[in-house]
């Protein structure tokens, strides 16, 4: 009996050795590949769980201990600033930001995994590329004006300031352009009269309290 139940647990490793493929050539349904860790994965990319916790007490919602390999977060993706569950070890429940990136709160949850922020552009000084760059309160204003009536702009790049107080400068015709209001229900962006090509009406920021009207 002995030397048969050797064979038998003998037989089965051979045909697990033959038939058993690695996760990282598997293929899950969503074309992706299946992976048990990261280093499953590219260079570019995590091992992400299948399973997810649910409830307060971060219940593990599967028994499955992988998952797919997915890309690192490009700008604007969704990212994690703090954890609340820890995800199995090598793997994450939300892929961290491209090495470039880096995680910016954007006040949101993700119960129970954690905070969710956007990945955007890491700062260098006060340097940006578009208002995701910039603190709350702040925006992008770019470092070259634009030129014709199309307004174009031969350099993307600008830096960060802060929105405009009562008095400061806005745009009428283009309200999401920097300079620009900061946001308050009682503060609008009022013309001046004066035309600014080939950005349109310049504004002041004013105090319009609803019952003066």
């Amino acid at each position: 009996m002995a030397t048969l139940a050797v064979t038998l647990a003998v037989a089965v490793v051979v045909i697990y050795m033959f038939t058993a493929v690695h996760p990282s050539r598997k293929l899950g349904s969503s074309g992706r590949r299946r992976c048990r860790t990261t280093s499953d994965c590219a260079s570019d990319e995590c091992c992400v769980a299948f399973s997810r916790p649910k409830g307060r007490r971060r219940r593990a919602s599967g028994l499955w201990n992988s998952g797919t390999c997915t890309r690192r977060g490009r700008r604007g993706a969704k990212c994690l600033v703090n954890e609340y569950a820890s995800p199995p070890n090598g793997q994450e429940y939300v892929c961290p930001c491209a090495d470039h990136l880096t995680c910016k709160p954007d006040g949101g949850r993700d119960i129970p995994i954690g905070d969710t922020g956007i990945c955007t552009r890491k700062q260098t000084g006060n340097s940006c590329e578009s208002d995701l760059d910039c603190r709350p309160q702040e925006c992008c204003r770019p470092r070259v004006r634009p030129i014709g009536r199309r307004r174009r702009s031969s350099q993307s790049s600008g830096t960060c300031q802060p929105l405009a107080n009562i008095g400061g400068t806005c745009y009428v015709d283009h309200p999401k352009m920097c300079p620009r209001c900061r946001q308050h229900p009682f503060i609008q962006c009022v013309s001046t009269g004066v035309r600014d090509i080939p950005l349109g009406l310049i504004g002041k920021c004013f105090f319009n309290m609803p019952w003066r009207n």
